[in-house]
């Protein structure tokens, strides 16, 4: 796997894989806390404001440059048009596989189905600060 490359060249990449696999490729920022995966398939996406979670994003994926680990651009659902995005670090070599992630470089991923408005379920919820 080849090295994992800065943040703006990590989602140049993101979105040009979006954009070949028909997703949208405007990014909506979220942590992986945000996103709560029902047992009855629904997504539920917390509420943030998209400065702060864009800045997060940056923080996370530059923690894992220096760090030299395995991070992934995933996107489990859309909303409102665009691709909700979290990066998500690895932490040691067992975790990556069962993450099936390599324990350095980038991985690009996004849910089996595009889920929204009028496909399937998701809502926002109110940020809880």
């Amino acid at each position: 796997m080849e090295e994992t490359p800065p943040f703006e060249v990590a989602v140049r990449r993101l979105q040009q894989f979006l954009a070949k696999q028909g997703w949208p490729t405007d990014l909506l920022w979220r942590t992986e806390a945000d996103i709560v995966h029902p047992p009855d398939g629904d997504i539920v996406v917390r509420r943030r404001g998209e400065r702060e979670a864009a800045a997060v994003a940056r923080i996370r994926h530059d923690e894992g440059f220096r760090r030299g680990v395995g991070i992934a651009l995933e996107v489990p659902c859309e909303v409102g048009g665009a691709a909700c995005t979290t990066v998500y670090l690895t932490t040691d070599a067992v975790e990556a596989g069962y993450r099936m992630l390599a324990d350095h470089g980038l991985k690009l991923e996004h849910g089996a189905l595009r889920r929204g408005p009028g496909r399937r379920a998701w809502q926002m919820v109110p940020d809880g600060d």
